[in-house]
C-alpha cells in the first residue's frame, strides 16, 4: 500500500516508540525527494516542448519540497533554484531569472559547497547578464566560472572549451579585443588538439572569425569562415557560416562569391527555415538589381521571397523589420523592377 506524505506524517502521531517514528520520518522524506526528483524531469520535458508555464509549476514544486526537506540556505536548493532561473529567462522574466541566479550562487558561497553545477550555474547568469548588456558584470563570474573547472579538471581538458567561449565572447562585445583573442585562440587549439576540424573546432573558428571582422581584419576572417566550410558541418552550421562569409564577400565588393554562397544556400535547401531564405532572396534581389543589372532575375527572386513569406505568418524578419514591413519594401522593390524591365529592352534594341 502507497501512502501520501501527509497521510505518513499524520500516522506518527498514532505511534510511540522513537524507532518507528525515525523510520516513518525517513520514509516522508525518501517520498518528498523522489517526488522533487520526478517533478526535475517533468519540468524539464515541458520546458523542451516549449510549455514553460507547466516546467515553472513543476520547478516550484520540486524547489519547495527540498526547502522543507534541506532547508532554504542549503546547497541541495542551489541547483533547482537555477533550473527554474533557466526557465524564467526563457520566458523573458529576465528580472526573476537574474534574482534566481543571484540567490543559487550566494547559496554555494555561504556553505562552501564543491558543486560540479556551480559553474553552470556562473555561466548561466552571466550569460543573461551578457545578453542585457552588463559586461563587467559577467565578466568576473566566467572568469571564476573557468577558474573552477580548471582546478577540478585541469587547464587542457576539452570540458573547459565552453568556459574560454563564454568568456572571449564577454571579452569581444565588450569590446576588449585583444583578450578576446587570446581566449578564443586557447579553445581553438584545445578543441584542435581534442577533436580535429569538426563540429567544435569550427564553432571556435567562426567566433574567431566575428571577432577578427570587428577588428576590421577582413582578410583574417574570411580565411577563417572559409576554412570552417572545409569542415563536415551539421547543416545549421554550415548556414551560419556560409551567411557570414557571404555578408562579408559582400562587404569586400566580390559579389560573384556572395551570389554563389547565397544560390547555394537557396538550392541546396541550405537556407533554412523560409524567414531565412527570405532574406536570402532579398540580398540576392539586391544585387542581381544594382551591381549585376539583371532586373528580370531580381523581379523573380522578389516574387520568391514575396511567396515565401505569404507562407510563413508573422516572424519577426531577421531581427530587423517585423513581416508587414518586409512586405511593403519587396512590393516597392517589383513595382521599380517591373518598371526598369521595359526600359532595360528598349535600350538593348537601340
Amino acid at each position: 500500500m502507497i501512502f501520501r506524505t501527509t497521510e505518513l506524517r499524520v500516522l506518527l502521531t498514532r505511534l510511540a516508540t522513537p524507532a518507528a517514528l525515525a523510520l516513518l520520518l525517513y520514509g516522508c522524506a525518501v517520498i518528498d525527494n523522489l517526488r522533487a526528483n520526478v517533478l526535475d524531469i517533468e519540468a524539464a520535458n515541458w520546458a523542451a516542448a516549449g510549455y514553460l508555464d507547466e516546467a515553472i509549476r513543476r520547478n516550484r514544486e520540486a524547489l519547495a519540497l527540498r526547502e522543507r526537506l534541506y532547508g532554504n540556505d542549503s546547497a541541495m536548493v542551489a541547483s533547482p533554484l537555477s533550473n527554474l532561473a533557466g526557465n524564467f529567462r526563457s520566458l523573458g522574466d529576465y528580472a526573476t531569472a537574474r534574482s534566481l541566479y543571484a540567490r543559487s550562487v550566494a547559496i554555494y558561497d555561504r556553505t562552501g559547497a564543491r558543486s560540479f553545477f556551480l559553474p553552470s550555474t556562473l555561466s548561466a547568469h552571466a550569460d543573461l547578464l551578457r545578453m542585457l548588456g552588463e559586461y563587467s558584470a559577467a565578466q568576473p563570474l566566467l572568469e571564476r566560472a573557468l577558474k573552477l573547472r580548471e582546478d577540478r579538471l585541469g587547464p587542457n581538458d576539452p570540458f573547459i572549451i565552453p568556459n574560454l567561449t563564454n568568456l572571449a565572447r564577454v571579452y569581444h562585445e565588450a569590446g576588449d579585443y585583444a583578450r578576446a583573442r587570446a581566449v578564443y585562440e586557447r579553445a581553438l587549439g584545445l578543441a584542435h588538439r581534442t577533436f580535429g576540424l569538426e563540429y567544435v573546432e569550427a564553432h571556435r573558428l567562426t567566433d574567431l572569425g566575428d571577432l577578427l571582422l570587428d577588428m576590421g581584419d577582413h582578410a583574417g576572417a574570411r580565411a577563417l569562415y572559409e576554412r570552417v566550410l572545409e569542415a563536415d558541418l551539421p547543416p545549421a552550421l554550415r548556414r551560419a557560416a556560409s551567411y557570414r562569409l557571404s555578408l562579408l564577400c559582400k562587404r569586400q565588393k566580390d559579389f560573384d562569391r556572395a551570389v554563389a554562397l547565397w544560390r547555394q544556400l537557396l538550392e541546396r535547401d541550405e537556407g533554412g527555415p523560409a524567414n531565412g531564405k527570405v532574406v536570402l532572396c532579398e540580398e540576392l534581389a539586391i544585387c542581381y538589381e544594382h551591381r549585376l543589372e539583371a532586373p528580370e532575375t531580381a523581379a523573380e527572386l522578389t516574387r520568391r521571397a514575396l511567396a515565401l513569406l505569404g507562407r510563413i505568418g508573422n516572424p519577426t524578419m531577421n531581427g530587423r523589420r517585423n513581416s508587414e514591413e518586409f512586405r511593403a519594401r519587396l512590393w516597392h522593390r517589383l513595382a521599380r523592377l517591373t518598371r526598369k524591365q521595359p526600359r532595360q529592352a528598349l535600350l538593348g534594341c537601340s
